[in-house]
């Protein structure tokens, strides 16, 4: 049975650890935390990536000119297309511990009438009734959910199975 879920994210380790805690909640259902978790993280990253720019007719014609170009020969745009830095999206992710309501929409998601995704408030995530779930050190956690440990030899599995009813720190 596929449930609803409301992800309580937290950042950081130790002295580093963000005192505040940030509750996200979806409308759509998932078979499991995990399969969230790893939603969750998908969306994120969507959002740290952004929409690709259209490719400009110049950019087109120096591709076909020389399939190996770094850069446009008119406009000088880079070709190239970065490689994901999961360094880099975790430092991204460990900036939404410290922001606010109006700055998280302006700096990190788009404000949307029907997000995939949306910061939920605290009595929804403390309900009863609530499917509510912790995520520690989540910047590393959503990292490894979609692939890009910066320890290759942690995956979310090895997450998951190490902390199964505990906390427990990987870093």
């Amino acid at each position: 049975m596929k449930k609803q879920y409301i992800l309580v994210l937290s950042f950081g380790y130790a002295e580093d650890q963000a005192l505040g805690v940030i509750p996200f909640t979806s409308k759509r259902r998932f078979a499991s935390f995990k399969e969230a978790v790893v939603d969750l993280a998908a969306f994120f990253r969507s959002h740290y990536e952004g929409e690709p720019a259209e490719t400009k007719k110049c950019c087109t014609a120096t591709l076909q000119k020389d399939a190996d170009a770094h850069y446009c020969s008119r406009c000088r745009t880079s070709l190239r297309k970065e490689e994901f830095n999961p360094d880099q999206f975790e430092d991204w992710l460990s900036r939404i511990s410290g922001t606010t309501v109006d700055s998280y929409s302006a700096d990190f998601v788009p404000y949307s009438s029907d997000p995939d995704w949306d910061v939920c408030d605290f009595e929804k995530a403390c309900a009863p009734k609530a499917n509510t779930r912790f995520v520690y050190q989540a910047e590393k956690v959503l990292c490894a959910a979609i692939g890009h440990s910066v320890h290759p030899d942690i995956t979310l599995d090895t997450i998951f199975k190490a902390r199964s009813g505990k906390s427990v720190s990987f870093w």
